[in-house]
Parts: C-alpha cells; structure tokens; sequence
C-alpha cells in the first residue's frame, strides 16, 4: 500500500494512518496493493473543496474522491483508490465533545472515508455500511 500524506497543521504522521488503513482493508477483504492519499487540512480549504465538487458552500468533516472501486470478484490489484481529505478543526471539536484525542478523531474520520473509498455507501445502503463498519470498528 502507499499512501500519500499531508498534514497542513504538520502534527501527524502517515506511518499512524498507514497501519489503519492496512488494518481496515484486512478486516474488508481488499487486496492492499493500492494507493491513496490523505490530506488533513482546516475548515477554510475543505469547504472550498465541499463547494466545488458538492456545490456546498460550508465545511465538512471529512471528503472523499474516489477512483478504482475494489472488486472482490475480480479481486483488482494496483488500484489508485482515490483520496481522503479530513478538517482537523472538525476532529478537534469532535475530541472534546467525545473526550477523545484528536488523533483518535482523525483515525474515526479516516475510517469512514476508507468505507466510502471501497464501495460503501450510508446514504444508498446503510445495512451494508453498518455492516462493514462493525468490521472496522475496533481497530
């Protein structure tokens, strides 16, 4: 797997998402030959980004742009996923309401964009995605 990081806020590191990530496509039966990005930013810059692509002019938690869907029948290898972008002001907010850390927050939001990235989808088959966050919950 290789992963692409940023960190505007440079507090975090890609080897702490990698082993997430790898752990999550385990868990979902993905072959882990593939690429992504992740970038965590601030409100300003991904609420540019919720604009242009979801014509939503406010900030979110977390976006996610795939490309290659994983399919387990053709069991695809070398995918380009696609990309993670996660507002750390919103993991911040997050970690207090929740009395968690913000890096805590962050792997949550990580996790959610992985499902959304393989294929899952809350607003179109919401058994299906509680089915396979179950599966990733406690990592």
């Amino acid at each position: 797997m290789k992963l692409y990081f940023e960190d505007k806020s440079n507090s975090f590191k890609a080897s702490d998402f990698e082993r997430i990530a790898r752990l999550v496509f385990k868990k979902l039966e993905i072959d882990d030959k593939i690429e992504l990005g992740l970038k965590l930013t601030d409100n300003a810059e991904i609420q540019k980004l919720n604009q242009k692509y979801r014509d939503i002019d406010e900030p979110t938690d977390v976006l996610s742009f795939s490309i290659d869907i994983p399919d387990k029948k053709a069991k695809k290898i070398n995918l380009i996923l696609g990309d993670i972008v996660i507002s750390t002001e919103f993991a911040k907010e997050y970690s207090r309401k929740d009395n968690k850390t913000v890096k805590d927050e962050l792997i949550e939001l990580f996790k959610h964009g992985l499902l959304h990235l393989a294929g899952y989808d809350h607003k179109t088959n919401l058994a299906e995605w509680q089915g396979a966050e179950k599966r990733i919950k406690q990592l």
